[in-house]
C-alpha cells in the first residue's frame, strides 16, 4: 500500500491533527490529461493546480492502467491491473474477479479511518455500481452526464449517456437520442455536477473537526468526461483559434493478409497491398494482422510478406508511412528457433515503432497477457525494443 501513500494528497492543517494518522483527502478528475500548465501546456489556465503542483511531488511518468473508466479505477482502487483482474469493460463489477479484495479506502478503514467517497470514485452506471464495503458511510452519487439548460434536457427523458449512467437496462437505453456534446450555460458552479461535488467536499471537511477518527475522503470531479457541459464563464477564457486539432482523425484499419483459396501469400502480395489498400487510403492508419497465412504461427509465408515490407521501409516508399504490424498471433510457444530469429530480423526491418500487440486476436486459448509472456520469451529482441513495442499499443487502445 505504500504506492498509494505516495499519490495521495495529505492534510494537516482543515480538520484535527492525528501525529500517527493524518487526514486523506484523494482528489480523481475524470479523464483528465497532463495538458496543465504544470506539464508545460502553455494554452491550458489551471493556477491552482499548478501551485499545489510546485510545492508537491509531480510525477512526470505517471501512465493511465487503461484508458476506459472501470478498469482504470478499478486499478487505482485495488492495486491489481486490468491484466490481473482480467476485466476490461465498464460493466463489471471488479468484486467478480476479486471478491475478497481490500480496496485503498478499506484498507484505511482497517485502520481506524472514517472513509467517505462523493462523485465519481468507483465507476457507476453501464451495468456496474458502487462497493459499499468500501465506505464507512454510503457513496454520495453525483451524475456524470447533466445538462443545465431546459433545451438540452429534453421532454421527461434521459439522454442515451444518462441513461447509460443511470443503469437503464442496455437494450431501453440504446433507443433513447444522444444528448448534446457540449454546453456553456450562463449558470454557477452548482447548476453541475462538479460544483455540486465540491461543495459537498467542503462541507465534508468542515464536518469533519466533530469526528473523533482521521479521515479518508475520496472526491470525484465528472469532467473533463464527455459532455463538455461546464459555466460560460470557463469557455469565456479560451479563443477557440488557439487550439490544434488533433492530427488522428480518423480510426486505423485493423486488415487481415490470408492465404486465399489454399494459395500461398508471398512479395507479390505485399506489393499488391501497398499498390491497392494503401494506395486509396493514404492519411489512414492500417494495421495488418495474420501476416501471410490463415492460421496462427509464423512460416515461411509470413516471413516473405514481411521481408517485402521491411524491403519497402528500406527504399523509404511512401506508402508505408502508416502501416502498422500486429504480431500477436504469429508469436506462438512452438515457434521454432529459426523461426524466433527470423520475427526479431524482420521486426527490426520494419522497425520496432511499426509493430503492435494485442490489437488483433490472439491463437485459442492464450489471452493477451500470456500471449505476450510468450512473445517477449521467445523473440529475441533487447528490453528496450519490448518497451517500445508495449508502447505502441496505447496509440491504437480500442
Amino acid at each position: 500500500m505504500n504506492l498509494f501513500r505516495v499519490i495521495l494528497c495529505l492534510l494537516s492543517g482543515l480538520c484535527v491533527a492525528h501525529a500517527a494518522a493524518p487526514n486523506v483527502l484523494l482528489i480523481c478528475v475524470d479523464d483528465l490529461k497532463p495538458l496543465l500548465g504544470c506539464y508545460g501546456d502553455r494554452t491550458v489556465r489551471s493556477p491552482n493546480i499548478d501551485r499545489f503542483a510546485a510545492s508537491a511531488m509531480l510525477f512526470e511518468r505517471a501512465y493511465c492502467n487503461q484508458a476506459v473508466c472501470a478498469p482504470s479505477r478499478n486499478a487505482l482502487m485495488t492495486g491489481m491491473r486490468p491484466t490481473s483482474l482480467g476485466i476490461y469493460d465498464l460493466g463489471t463489477n471488479f468484486r467478480f474477479a476479486a471478491s475478497n479484495a481490500v480496496t485503498l479506502s478499506q484498507y484505511f478503514m482497517r485502520h481506524d479511518y472514517r472513509a467517505e467517497a462523493l462523485g465519481k470514485i468507483f465507476h457507476v452506471g453501464h451495468g456496474n455500481h458502487d462497493d459499499p464495503a468500501s465506505w464507512s458511510v454510503p457513496h454520495w452519487h453525483a451524475k456524470v452526464v447533466a445538462y443545465a439548460l431546459s433545451t438540452n434536457r429534453g421532454r421527461n427523458e434521459l439522454s442515451r449517456e444518462e441513461a447509460l449512467f443511470e443503469n437503464v437496462p442496455d437494450e431501453k437505453a440504446r433507443r433513447l437520442p444522444r444528448g448534446p456534446a457540449y454546453e456553456a450555460a450562463d449558470v454557477p458552479d452548482s447548476a453541475y455536477p462538479d460544483g455540486q461535488i465540491a461543495d459537498e467536499a467542503i462541507r465534508r471537511l468542515r464536518a469533519a473537526k466533530g469526528h473523533a477518527a482521521p479521515f479518508f475522503l475520496a472526491v470525484g470531479f465528472v469532467k473533463p468526461h464527455l459532455p463538455f457541459c461546464a459555466p460560460k464563464r470557463y469557455w469565456d477564457l479560451y479563443d477557440p483559434s488557439v487550439f490544434k486539432l488533433a492530427e488522428r482523425k480518423r480510426a486505423p484499419v485493423l486488415v487481415h493478409m490470408r492465404a486465399r483459396g489454399g494459395t500461398n501469400y508471398g512479395a507479390e502480395d505485399a506489393q499488391l497491398f501497398l499498390d491497392k489498400l494503401v494506395t486509396v487510403a493514404p492519411s489512414i492508419e492500417i494495421v495488418v494482422a495474420h501476416l501471410g497465412a490463415s492460421g496462427p504461427g509464423y512460416s515461411s509465408q509470413h516471413d516473405s510478406v514481411m521481408a517485402a515490407f521491411g524491403a519497402a521501409v528500406e527504399r523509404n516508399d511512401p506508402r508505408m508511412r502508416n502501416v502498422y504490424f500486429d504480431v500477436s498471433s504469429n508469436v506462438t510457444a512452438e515457434i521454432t528457433p529459426a523461426d524466433r530469429e527470423l520475427v526479431a530480423k524482420r521486426i527490426r526491418q520494419v522497425g520496432v515503432k511499426r509493430i503492435l500487440y494485442g490489437s488483433d486476436l490472439t491463437p485459442p486459448g492464450v489471452t493477451i497477457r500470456s500471449g505476450w509472456d510468450i512473445f517477449r520469451t521467445h523473440v529475441p529482441l533487447t528490453a528496450a525494443e519490448f518497451r517500445t513495442i508495449a508502447g505502441n499499443v496505447t496509440r491504437f487502445a480500442r
